[in-house]
């Protein structure tokens, strides 16, 4: 155990397993090209052959416009609670639905989605999320359906959507931008000041404006879908908005001056052990900057400031849903360490956030089997795929308490 420690520790050896992942990455895009491999066949996965003219039908018959490219990856036996839920919510805002499942289904799960208004595409399971998002906007250009389009989203099921209140209440906020005359060029859910600022690419809804433009369209005939989760981000998510999102007027759902003012105006009714239970499992130093005689503002706009400079969906996770109405849950924070399988079970059971017991049953049960950072201490090879790079790096994400705490006490014994 000590050894594979020593191993996340020491950054040399994330160097050798991020060349081990980008060279088996790029070897089996390689492979996949020499044998002909394109967008096109990509979409038809063995014996589930694309209609085209389906399609065509199923864009063309949206009076509103609106197109979402939702990217699953699931067992092919049956459909996530989860998904079903976000399924309607897109259908309640006059979405067509794409549903591409990143590899092959069965044909009751294809027929139950189909039921449910989705044209499902069971794709070859090369190049993630961006890669399906590419191959399927190559296929609407090609198509000319993207000049019929007024809005084209793009999202996964990296999130839990949770329904609900929280659900009904961002249905009506989302929707009410969708329909405002001189509407922003993209809604995107958050913004994220880690590393180099973008919007993540989760839940991003883009105008036509955007769509048509020859920089977005070169982009994806740009881009290799390669599956390696740090390409997607550098290469995908972030060379995304710094190229082309950033030079357009946004629309930003959730910002941290808005959480700020929702906390501030239920701050008196909170203490604070109810404010620190929270916060993500290794921000227990922020605790000092709460005065524990009264929970003020202040203390609350100082936490705010630490965690935003972090992945939202990571810091704010469960401030989002309580004070920001937040329907999405990102289902990877407790496998990066953010918080704990206690924490967010706690979350789920005590507070009346989700109506559905199957639905809370179903996160419950992936909390407790996704890991934490330590269950891959024996294979860090394997963690670094999922994301988990070592110790250290940032304390909302893979910096443990006790070592956070033993740093600490040692610098303020020498200083």
């Amino acid at each position: 155990m000590k050894n594979h420690k020593v191993e996340l520790l020491f950054p040399w050896y994330s160097l050798i397993y991020r060349l081990d992942y980008f060279l088996s990455a790029y070897l089996k895009y390689l492979i996949h090209k020499i044998i002909g491999g394109n967008y096109l066949n990509r979409l038809s996965n063995g014996k589930n052959k694309l209609s085209l003219i389906e399609l065509e039908k199923k864009i063309l018959s949206n009076k509103k416009k609106r197109v979402a490219l939702f990217v699953a990856y699931h067992k092919k036996h049956e459909i996530p609670l989860s998904n079903k839920e976000y399924l309607k919510f897109l259908s309640n805002c006059s979405f067509s639905v794409i549903y591409i499942h990143n590899g092959k289904l069965d044909k009751k799960v294809i027929n139950e989605l189909e039921e449910s208004g989705c044209f499902v595409i069971c794709r070859k399971n090369i190049g993630q999320d961006f890669g399906g998002w590419k191959d399927l906007t190559m296929l609407l250009e090609k198509l000319k359906l993207s000049d019929y389009l007024e809005w084209t989203l793009i999202c996964n099921d990296s999130n839990f959507y949770l329904g609900g209140e929280n659900g009904k209440k961002f249905e009506i906020r989302f929707s009410e931008e969708l329909e405002k005359e001189n509407s922003k060029d993209l809604i995107s859910l958050n913004c994220n000041y880690e590393m180099s600022m973008h919007y993540q690419s989760y839940f991003l809804c883009l105008s036509k404006k955007i769509v048509k433009s020859k920089k977005y369209i070169n982009f994806w005939k740009n881009y290799l879908p390669l599956d390696n989760r740090y390409h997607a981000i550098d290469n995908g998510e972030k060379k995304l908005s710094n190229k082309i999102l950033n030079y357009y007027d946004p629309c930003i759902l959730m910002s941290t001056p808005a959480l700020y003012n929702n906390l501030k105006q239920q701050v008196k009714d909170n203490n604070i052990e109810n404010i620190i239970k929270l916060l993500p499992k290794n921000c227990f130093h922020l605790e000092s900057c709460l005065n524990h005689n009264n929970l003020d503002s202040h203390s609350v706009q100082k936490i705010l400031h630490v965690l935003e400079n972090h992945n939202p969906s990571h810091a704010f996770a469960i401030l989002y849903i309580l004070y920001y109405q937040s329907p999405f849950l990102k289902k990877d924070i407790i496998r990066h360490g953010i918080f704990s399988p206690q924490q967010i079970s706690e979350f789920i059971c005590t507070d009346n956030i989700i109506s559905n017991d199957l639905l809370k049953e179903e996160i419950i049960i992936h909390c407790l089997r996704s890991g934490t950072p330590y269950s891959y201490l024996e294979n860090p090879k394997k963690g670094y795929k999922r994301g988990i790079k070592g110790f250290g790096q940032s304390y909302t994400i893979y910096n443990d308490s006790s070592i956070y705490l033993e740093k600490f006490i040692n610098q303020k014994k020498y200083s």
